[in-house]
Formats: structure tokens, sequence, C-alpha cells
């Protein structure tokens, strides 16, 4: 029989170093969740995944009639132009046409035009992420087929006169960032190409996609953006102001997504605080079909006429939005958007490495409750030992 000091001091070694092995499961199993995407819920600042009913969310007549009691007033989205629908458990553009829509859209979306942004302006240094489904690509007749059909994700938008937007997707394949700046014949403004233009990127259509954009500004008060797609960034731009029609956006504004001519779905609309955001790695120096094309000089880009809400009348004894050609100002929120745990949860099933993370827990869970079973045993075995 083991000499008892010998046998007590196994005892304290074997604890010792099951402890550490418990200890290091579950760091591990924190770390996988981590790396999942489930942040603090501080770094989310607003999460949108459109677990609601089918139906209508919102659409441009309850922005233009905002005080009539018909109108779908959504309190997270302003819509300028279109129809924003729930479908399936994501939000949807609906059918595309270039009608007028009723309070209902029941006689039509008018999403060959697709203007949604956030009611929210408080949106500076941030990532913006979705889930995107582009089903197809139209025409109608006040909205031809142009090369920039396609889905485009606004930035730091202040008006329909100042903003960025990066294309995600468009019908020529490209994937390039802009900047529009007042003045000009865009709708009263003008667009400037303010990143290489990737080519050879083109619609994955009818199959999901994860696109994503940064905005950030940078000490010496130039504005960088970077675009996304499946996690691999595609194009960036750097706006100094120089050549480009007007200083960089450094102020907050709201964020959301241009359509042109495209029906498509998106889900998990995620804003979150860049400082607490890991961006991707860059990719590697792409294939020639898909090389950055560089421009010397950002140039004004013309005929992008369909870039903004075209007024509609209004059925309320107020003025006519017919005169109005601003698009609201500053309205964000003081407080974020609640999260609740149903939101978080369906995020959390889009992400593979989520059930990696969560196997991780539930088998340090067992283990530690193996050894914690092992251990009582022991000790019960040495207290019998030494009653002997």
């Amino acid at each position: 029989m083991a000499h008892p000091v010998i046998h007590r001091a196994k005892h304290v070694v074997r604890n010792y170093f099951l402890h550490i092995l418990c200890g290091s499961l579950v760091l591990m199993s924190g770390m996988l969740l981590v790396n999942s995407g489930l942040k603090a819920a501080g770094s989310i600042l607003f999460l949108d995944s459109f677990s609601v009913g089918d139906g209508l969310i919102t659409n441009e007549y309850a922005h233009w009639n905002a005080g009539s009691g018909s109108a779908k007033i959504s309190p997270n989205w302003d819509m300028t132009s279109g129809s924003l629908f729930a479908s399936g458990g994501a939000a949807w553009s609906g059918n595309v046409d270039n009608a007028v829509p009723n309070a209902t859209s029941s006689n039509g979306t008018n999403s060959a035009i697709f203007r949604l942004n956030t009611k929210r302006f408080d949106y500076k240094d941030v990532k913006v992420s979705f889930n995107l489904l582009v089903n197809s690509l139209h025409t109608t007749a006040s909205t031809p087929q142009v090369d920039w059909d396609g889905i485009h994700i606004f930035l730091r938008y202040q008006s329909e006169y100042s903003l960025y937007y990066a294309s995600v997707n468009r019908r020529d394949g490209h994937v390039l960032i802009k900047k529009k700046c007042p003045g000009g014949a865009s709708n009263g403004g003008t667009y400037y190409t303010i990143s290489p233009e990737v080519t050879g990127k083109p619609i994955p259509f009818g199959s999901w996609q994860s696109v994503a954009a940064t905005i950030k500004t940078n000490p010496d008060n130039s504005v960088t953006i970077r675009v996304y797609r499946e996690g691999i960034e595609i194009t960036s731009a750097t706006d100094t102001g120089a050549g480009n029609g007007c200083s960089p956006i450094r102020n907050a504004g709201a964020t959301g997504i241009r359509g042109d001519n495209t029906n498509f779905k998106f889900d998990n609309f995620t804003v979150e605080s860049l400082s607490a955001v890991s961006t991707p790695a860059p990719t590697a120096t792409p294939k020639s079909n898909s090389a950055a094309k560089p421009k010397a000089t950002p140039t004004p880009i013309a005929g992008e006429v369909h870039d903004a809400a075209t007024p509609r009348p209004t059925a309320s004894p107020t003025a006519s939005p017919a005169t109005k050609v601003v698009e609201p100002e500053d309205t964000a929120e003081s407080n974020p958007a609640p999260l609740s745990v149903a939101v978080l949860t369906k995020a959390a099933r889009t992400d593979p490495t989520f059930w990696a993370a969560l196997t991780a827990a539930v088998l340090a869970g067992v283990l530690g409750a193996l050894l914690y079973h092992d251990h009582r045993e022991a000790n019960k075995a040495a207290r019998r030992r030494r009653k002997r």
C-alpha cells in the first residue's frame, strides 16, 4: 500500500491537472462563441432579422403620407421609393414594377426604384452586413436597363444629395464605391466613383450570399470604405475629397439599401460598431478577369437620375410633397434598438461556427461532469481504504 503522503500528493496533482483541463475546455468554447460572431450586445447597434408575419412592412406611401391613418409606418425603416415586405422570415422587395403604390401596395410596388434607409442617423464608424438573395433583374417603361441595376449599400446617408454607396451586385458584374455630392444633373447631385472598379463579379442569382461594407474616418480626416462579398474584401476607397466634388462625408448618417430593377430578398441586416469588429482579411490578388481598374482621377458619373425618391402626391390636406425635393434630415434615436433573444438566436443559426461552439461547450460540460464524478468516486475509495 502506498504511503499516505505519496497518495495525497498524487491526489492533489491529479486534481490540479483535471481543473486545468476543464478550464481550458471552457475557455476554448468561449473563444469559439466569440469567433462565431455572437459579440457582446454593446457592439451591435442595430439588427433586424424580419421575424414577423408575412406582409407589408412599409412603403413610399408611408413616407409621403405619414399623417394618414392607413399608412404602414415602420419603427426602424424609412422608404422614399418602393415597397418593403416580410416574406418567409426575410425582407423582400416584392415584384418589380413602376406603379405608385397605395397604402398597402396592393396595386403595385414601385420597387424598380427601391430606396430604403434606417430611421436612425447616428451610424458613423460601422460595419453594415446582411444576407442577400437576388431573384432576378427587370426593366420597366420608366426604368430601362442600365449597368448599375442591382443592389447597393447606403453609408453615411445624409440626404438624397450627400451619401456614399457600395455596389455589391450589379448587372454588369462590377463592384465599386461611389460618393454623391450636392449639385448636378443626378436628381440634384453628382456621383463620383472613388474606388477601383472590380469586374468579373456577377450576381449569383438564386443563391444566398453574405455582403458587407465598412466605413471609418481616419486620423487625417479622410474616410475609408471597404466592400466585402462572402467575407472577402473586393474593393476599397479612401476619400480625401481631392478631385471628387466635395469633402469627405465625416458626419454620422443613416444606412440602408438601394435597389435598381431588382427583385431580391435580404435578412439579418446588422450594423456594428467598427471598433468592436474584426475586419475580414483582404483577398489574394484577383485574377485577370476580376482585376481592379483604378481610376487616376474620380470623374462625375452622369445619368443616374433614379438615385432617389420621386415625390408622391399626398392624400392628406397638408401641402403636397410634389414640391419637396429633400429627404428627411437627421432623425436619430437616442438609444439603440433593443435586441431580442429570438433575433440573436436567428442570426446565430445562419453562422455554421455557432454549432461548432455549441458542440464544444456541450462536450466541455459532459467531460467536466465525468471528471467530477470520477473525482468523487476516488475520494470515496480513499476514505474506505483509510477506514480499513
